[in-house]
């Protein structure tokens, strides 16, 4: 019996031994990875943006992984990563498209709103598949700087970025902010943008001032809201735009005004504010080919 004991003791010491051994191994593999991932990714000094072109490390896989990107066998034809100059890198955004042209880059990887950018179809068009690391908080001017190079080694054109005051059709707000919560919202707290419906589940809620605001609402309107409330404003905003609040691509142009008007309205009736179309002059990063004059 007393053999016996000492077999289940050696036993369970050999299997906890074991198990130690194996997390020891896997803690092994997971840091080697992730250095390997992060020699590739991570920005350097002086870096504001960067694109991992295809083909990508194997290591890529075991990253999508972990934050649960992949389908099945497939990783995402592309990822939006934010970081810091010699920081760690993170996810933020991915897509299975199988095209990634510039314009995209613009407004998926860098944020730009659409009536933000404009330039020649043939420049906007060119084909940029990859993955994008991003300084969120670089100085948009720098972002930009570095897109100009990456082109360039990508397809040999000189592609810069000019920022002007262009006149342009815009939604002007007006009024003094008076929140009014919707009756029955989830969250009484927040503004939500929507049209139709107000969907159930949506997206992470956003918050900030009046300007950020009032930035989200043109991206999913396609249009510049300018600010012409009444002081004092409301210091800070929670909101949660829903999908159907998207109505800047809605075809045809009948279609995308009705949607627009529905959506103004419901914001409006959620703030005390008034939105209405006018023409203004807003700062617009033009993309242009060639040197800078000069």
């Amino acid at each position: 019996m007393r053999f016996a004991r000492y077999a289940v003791v050696l036993f369970f010491a050999s299997a906890v031994a074991a198990a130690a051994a194996g997390a020891a191994r896997e803690r092994g593999a997971e840091a080697d990875w992730k250095r390997a991932f992060g020699r590739v990714y991570r920005l350097v000094p002086g870096q504001a943006v960067k694109r991992v072109a295809p083909p990508y490390i194997p290591e890529r896989f075991a990253f999508c992984s972990e934050g649960h990107l992949n389908q099945g066998k497939d990783a995402p034809t592309h990822l939006v990563l934010h970081a810091v100059a010699g920081g760690d890198v993170c996810g933020w955004g991915h897509s299975f498209a199988d095209k990634l042209a510039l314009r995209q880059v613009l407004g998926f990887a860098l944020q730009m709103k659409k009536y933000e950018i404009d330039g020649p179809a043939d420049l906007l068009s060119l084909d940029l598949m990859g993955d994008w690391v991003v300084d969120p908080d670089a100085p948009r001017e720098r972002q930009l700087a570095d897109v100009t190079w990456i082109v360039l080694a990508a397809h040999r054109r000189l592609v810069r970025f000019e920022r002007r005051e262009v006149e342009r059709e815009v939604i002007v707000a007006r009024g003094r902010f008076a929140f009014t919560p919707l009756p029955n919202a989830r969250q009484p707290r927040f503004v939500y943008l929507f049209t139709g419906l107000l969907d159930p589940a949506g997206p992470s809620p956003e918050e900030g001032d009046a300007a950020a605001f009032f930035r989200a609402l043109g991206g999913y309107a396609g249009l510049a809201v300018v600010d012409e409330t009444q002081a004092p404003n409301t210091a800070s905003l929670e909101w949660s735009g829903r999908i159907s609040a998207n109505v800047a691509d809605r075809k045809p142009a009948p279609q995308r005004d009705t949607g627009l008007r529905e959506l103004l309205d419901n914001v409006s009736r959620q703030t005390g504010l008034t939105f209405e179309k006018g023409r203004r002059k807003i700062p617009v990063w033009i993309a242009v080919e060639g040197p800078a004059a000069g």
